[in-house]
Formats: structure tokens, sequence, C-alpha cells
């Protein structure tokens, strides 16, 4: 930890010291010292998948408003992937926007905003439009 500490104390020095007197010829020496800084800290940060866990963890213990987990519930389900929903947050209530291709996909929209903790009225205003089909040979007449 210390050496850390350490790093990052000469990562500020170093900024504050260029920042004062910065010069076009000194990009050359900040990205050398920054690629330096990052082989020295990269060995001490925790595996990528490690990392991503305690960001979950903190997720959940830091306090946030109730249409906020509706985004990040809406935006981690993976049967929603792709598929743009607007949120209005109006006090206690929402309004959900947007287009969704099946009635299925609206379900599973309101089923998540119906159980999200805070929320208390949903004004549903999903569009749902099936996907066209291509016409069929039969069915074109020619002119």
């Amino acid at each position: 930890m210390p050496r850390v500490a350490a790093l990052l104390l000469l990562a500020a020095l170093f900024t504050v010291l260029v920042a004062a007197r910065f010069q076009a010829s000194d990009l050359e020496r900040l990205t050398a010292v920054g690629s330096v800084l990052q082989r020295q800290i990269q060995p001490l940060l925790p595996e990528t998948e490690r990392f991503r866990q305690l960001a979950g963890e903190c997720w959940h213990h830091w306090p946030h408003r109730p249409v906020d987990d509706l985004r990040h519930r809406l935006a981690t389900d993976a049967r929603l992937q792709g598929i743009a929903v607007t949120i209005v947050d109006e006090d206690n209530s929402i309004r959900l926007r947007g287009i969704v291709p099946s009635e299925e996909i609206r379900q599973i929209i309101q089923e998540l905003a119906t159980h999200t903790l805070g929320i208390e009225a949903i004004v549903d205003e999903l569009a749902v439009v099936a996907p066209q089909a291509a016409p069929s040979p039969e069915n074109l007449t020619s002119h």
C-alpha cells in the first residue's frame, strides 16, 4: 500500500509541475511517465473479474433513486439487449416510453418496473411494433 501511495504522489507532483509549464514537447515525457506508472500499478490492481464483483457489491450498497435501480435492471437484463426504453421520473411514479418488438418484451419490462422497490405507479407508454414480413411473390401484382 505505501508503494501505491508513493506512486500516486509522484504522479500528482509530476502533473502539477507539467501543468505549470506545459509545452507540446512535454507530451512524450508525460506519456513515458504514464506508462511507467501503469506498469507499476497494474500488478497491484485486482483481476478484472474480481474488480467487476467488487464494483457490483459497491453498487448495491450505494444509495440511489428507484428510477436508477430500474434503469440498471433494464440495462443488465439479457432479454432486453438492444431495446431502448426511456424512463421519465415523476416523483414516485414513472413513465415507460419506447418501441418494443413484442408483447412479451413489454410484459418483461412491466414486471421489472412493478417489482422495483420505491416505484409506486407506472404509466405504460410502450408501443408494440411487430416486425413486418416481406411481401410474398404471390401478393405482388405487376402493372
